[in-house]
């Protein structure tokens, strides 16, 4: 039994290092596809998924079932919602230390059809991990603005999502209340 363990623990990481050397060789390059964004999401909470439990943190999704496609570099959209999974992740570390002892860890993934506009799909990543200042808000995109110490982050992260997300002719928001920040990432959807 222990043996069969460790060879599906060995299975798993040899299929997390093959996605991430196809990831590192096809983020960024200039070709689309159709892209059924469920897909990428879940293919970003397999390689990010253990750093969040080993981190105590709850990881909550809720996909829509049978979205439309959207036209995107698949590897450059699964590096958007990396880094702002990794952004939420970081947020939680930072405010669980002067959190109450009943604080809950939160991040959660949610794609639908957007409310606003029913040509656009929706992914919402949410946190609680304390909020964002409003002036810092205005800033977030601002390449180099970083509210991490220097070895943690270069300020870079959300600069380069947001021109990603915009190559797609999508848009990337953010909004942040009561201890909870929500980014937001509509992308139109592929006219048939």
């Amino acid at each position: 039994e222990r043996m069969n363990n460790i060879i599906k623990k060995a299975d798993l990481m040899v299929h997390i290092i093959q996605h991430v050397r196809l990831f590192a060789r096809e983020a960024g390059k200039p070709t689309t596809e159709s892209v059924q964004i469920n897909d990428t999401i879940l293919s970003s909470l397999d390689m990010i998924g253990a750093q969040f439990n080993s981190h105590g943190i709850r990881l909550q999704t809720d996909l829509a079932d049978q979205l439309p496609t959207i036209t995107a570099n698949p590897y450059s959209l699964e590096e958007v919602i990396l880094n702002l999974l990794n952004n939420a992740r970081d947020a939680i570390e930072v405010f669980k230390e002067s959190a109450p002892t009943t604080y809950v860890p939160k991040v959660s993934i949610e794609t639908n059809v957007s409310p606003e506009n029913p040509n656009k799909v929706l992914i919402e990543i949410s946190d609680n991990g304390g909020g964002i200042s409003k002036d810092v808000v205005q800033k977030i995109f601002d390449p180099f603005f970083t509210t991490k110490d220097p070895d943690r982050g270069t300020g870079l992260g959300l600069s380069i999502s947001k021109s990603i997300i915009e190559e797609f002719e999508g848009a990337l928001s953010v909004t942040s209340e009561n201890g909870q920040t929500h980014m937001k990432i509509t992308l139109p959807i592929n006219v048939i």
